[in-house]
């Protein structure tokens, strides 16, 4: 059955191994390039007058499928001081949500039985994205960061000079290099995303956002954003298109290829060969269609 855009019940599963070591946005990213869309968005905040959210909010993901856009957009609702700045693993859910006044959260959490117990009176959005654009973007985070004293991945690009394309492959397949284990594209979206799906959060796919943003006035996109926001209990203010250009302003992202550096930047365009696609749907058939994306698994 296609993924659902609704959850409904909960999944009782073990927890995963997220990509954690790796996808610490806020350890891993080149330090100019943070600290300049820190201070975009802090004078983005500053515009708008904020209403404060009654129940709190979760903004969930797969990892590289737009997070960051997501969340910086929302930003320009709620109260900045009932907002966390930090990403919430599964370990930190049950004490970083008895935080006093904090109700804006935002990480990407695998389904589990704590997850979803801690979950249950949550506003709680899930944003996916196209499997084959996922395994691009999350290839050029990992070439184009500084990883080699965190990960074995990084590590063996400095080490072995291993190429995009070597890269790229490890995404698709996983790794587990002793005890740098790294889900590949099946696991990561079957814990992060598919395994949600009957728990209650509003599915969103990351190329709607996209194509929204481009046609910000139309009635369309006023009742997209509006079905967002109203699910996640923010009232929908006169300047809400204002705020939404606001958020997804570019220089507010420190994970945009060109803040990330080296090569990475210059593999924003790429997309998967003939052979990386026949990889990926060995290791991962018919994901793309139940996800929405993809009638077969061959296309």
């Amino acid at each position: 059955m296609r993924f659902g855009r609704k959850i409904r019940e909960p999944v009782d599963t073990q927890p995963g191994s997220v990509p954690a070591q790796v996808l610490r946005q806020a350890a891993d990213l080149p330090k100019e390039a943070m600290a300049d869309a820190s201070r975009a968005l802090d004078q983005l905040m500053l515009k708008f007058d904020r209403a404060p959210l009654e129940t709190p909010i979760f903004i969930n993901s797969v990892p590289k499928c737009g997070t960051l856009l997501l969340r910086n957009i929302l930003l320009m609702f709620p109260p900045v001081d009932q907002v966390p700045w930090r990403f919430v693993s599964n370990a930190e859910m049950p004490s970083l949500f008895q935080s006093s006044g904090k109700k804006f959260f935002t990480g990407h959490v695998v389904c589990d039985v704590q997850s979803t117990i801690c979950l249950k009176d949550f506003r709680h959005i899930l944003i996916i994205r196209d499997p084959y654009d996922y395994v691009l973007s999350l290839a050029r985070f990992l070439f184009g960061t500084q990883l080699e004293a965190t990960t074995s991945l990084g590590k063996a690009i400095r080490e072995h000079n291993l190429q995009f394309e070597d890269v790229i492959r490890f995404v698709i397949t996983g790794w587990d290099f002793r005890s740098d284990e790294f889900l590949g594209v099946r696991d990561i979206f079957l814990r992060n995303a598919m395994y949600w799906d009957g728990a209650g959060a509003l599915i969103v796919k990351y190329e709607d956002i996209v194509r929204s943003l481009k046609d910000l006035d139309s009635h369309e996109t006023e009742g997209y954003w509006r079905g967002i926001l109203g699910h996640l209990g923010i009232l929908v203010p006169e300047d809400w298109r204002e705020r939404i250009r606001a958020g997804a302003d570019p220089a507010a992202s420190s994970t945009i290829p060109q803040s990330l550096g080296g090569d990475a930047a210059a593999q924003s365009r790429r997309q998967l060969t003939p052979e990386e696609i026949k990889l990926f749907n060995r290791v991962a058939p018919d994901l793309r269609r139940q996800l929405g994306y993809a009638d077969s698994a061959s296309d």
